[in-house]
């Protein structure tokens, strides 16, 4: 219940930062802005998917994972 609750506030942040960017309100944002919400959104996408490998592992289902995308933290 808790991840559930994590992994729906994890949502419901990169929704808020993408609403005016899905919008198409780019212009009136600003260019620094809409760089600043791209990379906090890719922050929370990690989040996100740590999230929701944590549940996967508990359940033994298959791990979301992320190969030379934003979201990879793996470095790899």
């Amino acid at each position: 219940q808790k991840k559930l609750e994590e992994l729906v506030a994890v949502n419901g942040k990169i929704w808020d930062l993408e609403s005016d960017i899905r919008l198409g309100k780019e212009g009136k944002l600003g260019l620094e802005e809409v760089g600043r919400r791209a990379l906090k959104i890719r922050d929370l996408n990690s989040e996100r998917v740590r999230i929701k490998n944590e549940v996967a592992e508990r359940l033994g289902e298959f791990k979301d994972i992320k190969i030379d995308h934003a979201s990879d933290s793996s470095g790899v």
